[in-house]
């Protein structure tokens, strides 16, 4: 195979796409300008095989940036139809990234300097690692090597048991 040094494809005065190749063998490179974007049938492998049976095989990080200051960067997720945007994963905005969905809002967030999550909040709460608003259904055990707290009323349905020290600041209901 003789390796192609130059090709491009011209209409009406503009260059729509053009490759130079660089290299030999596997150190080729190719590069593509384009005035109005590009159209691939098939699929396309970057930096692995590119015989790939996925319709996009990337090897290695991707990097997705905001266009502007007023943007974020993620990945909008079609519903199965393509009709509508059904969920986003990206930045909320400089120190908080997440999963939002187009009618619940931001669901779940990690702030990148603390780590801290939030679930239904929009800003995790300082000082705790995880930060939930709502109702919390939990099937299984709720196990702590440390301190527990409850700022409200809490609901047993089953065993309580304690092993240690229990100091109420309310009431204690028993049925």
């Amino acid at each position: 195979m003789v390796p192609i040094a130059d090709c491009g494809i011209s209409a009406c005065g503009l260059v729509l796409l053009y490759c130079t190749g660089a290299g030999t063998g596997a150190n080729r490179k190719i590069k593509f300008w384009s005035e109005g974007g590009a159209e691939f049938s098939g699929n396309v492998g970057v930096g692995n095989d590119p015989h790939t049976t996925y319709k996009m095989d990337i090897a290695d990080r991707i990097r997705i940036r905001s266009s502007s200051a007023s943007s974020t960067a993620g990945i909008a997720l079609n519903n199965s139809n393509n009709s509508v945007i059904s969920a986003f994963i990206g930045t909320k905005d400089l120190d908080l990234v997440g999963i939002y969905g187009s009618v619940s809002g931001w669901g779940l967030l990690m702030n990148t300097n603390t780590g801290a999550l939030g679930i239904g909040y929009q800003n995790p709460v300082a000082g705790y690692r995880l930060s939930v608003l709502g109702n919390q259904y939990v099937n299984g055990l709720i196990a702590t090597s440390g301190d527990a707290e409850i700022g409200g009323g809490a609901q047993v349905s089953g065993n309580l048991n304690v092993g240690g020290f229990m100091g109420m600041g309310g009431y204690l209901m028993f049925q």
